[in-house]
């Protein structure tokens, strides 16, 4: 997978936890998405289960993820590891 595709399926997984269909670009930072602790968790929780992988504790704080971007890299990093 790269970047691309992993990035489809994320801004579907934000999608689905936030409930909504508004347009959501890679670039676009999350705090302009709205995304607060309540749906990171579960945009979060989503990830980890259509991957199979898990983020490391310390990744686990929106504040570490500044843009949808962010969220796609280091999604691929756990991949190839």
């Amino acid at each position: 997978m790269d970047d691309k595709e992993i990035g489809e399926v994320i801004i579907k997984i934000i999608h689905q936890a936030m409930e909504t269909n508004i347009e959501i670009e890679l670039n676009n930072r999350l705090e302009e998405i709205r995304i607060n602790s309540m749906s990171f968790v579960k945009i979060i929780v989503g990830i980890e289960s259509y991957f199979d992988l898990n983020f490391e504790d310390d990744k686990l704080s929106i504040s570490y993820f500044n843009t949808v971007m962010d969220l796609v890299h280091y999604t691929l990093y756990l991949i190839n590891q």
